[in-house]
């Protein structure tokens, strides 16, 4: 059995789609905004009955912005060309989550 539609597993997903829609620089602050909503994704996901989907998907976009926000604190090659290129990844990635879990039974 699958797990159903889940509205604040979605409000989670939709707040990280944005933020990554809106952040294309190297600006630390939505980036680190990330870092924390993706964590919050991952632990209400990963608690939830049946959902193995969503939580592997989720594990695979920690490790996209884990990566992303290690640079970001270390200043490792932070170009705006990086920074552009790995938000549009967050972002796809993203919302990729955000419709399979949007398309849900409820």
């Amino acid at each position: 059995m699958l797990a159903t539609y889940d509205v604040g597993e979605y409000s989670i997903l939709n707040s990280i789609v944005t933020i990554s829609q809106l952040s294309k620089g190297c600006d630390p602050e939505p980036i680190m905004l990330l870092h924390y909503k993706v964590a919050e994704l991952n632990n209400y996901s990963s608690n939830r009955p049946n959902n193995v989907e969503i939580t592997k998907m989720a594990t695979q976009l920690a490790g996209i912005v884990n990566e992303f926000a290690d640079r970001v604190q270390t200043k490792k090659n932070m170009s705006p060309t990086y920074c552009k290129a790995k938000m549009d990844i967050i972002h796809d990635t993203a919302l990729a989550i955000q419709k399979a879990s949007g398309s849900k039974w409820r």
